[in-house]
């Protein structure tokens, strides 16, 4: 699953310039965009870091964006399946 990985990661970045904004504003944006998202969890270790990352609540994303994003993480989605932790064996899945 790592090719699938940065292959969006690459697809991301040329998304992120074309919004413009950073990848992770672009990414926290678009999961904020999706059906049932309520929250994100954001791993900010500072202040400014926080600061940066909340620009994503501000963001509005234009639907053939989010379409975009959406297929060029196609490829994860599939490989992950319905677990959402990759290291974790199917019989071990929190998953039911």
């Amino acid at each position: 699953m790592e090719n699938e990985v940065f292959e969006a990661l690459k697809h991301i970045e040329e998304i992120s310039k074309k919004v413009p904004a950073s990848m992770s504003d672009t990414s926290l944006a678009w999961l904020l965009h999706k059906p049932g998202v309520t929250a994100l969890m954001m791993g900010a270790r500072t202040k400014d870091q926080l600061t940066r990352n909340l620009k994503c609540v501000h963001l509005q994303l234009p639907e053939n964006i989010i379409k975009e994003l959406d297929n060029v993480t196609d490829d994860i989605k599939k490989a992950l399946g319905d677990n959402l932790d990759p290291y974790e064996g199917k019989q071990h899945s929190r998953i039911k």
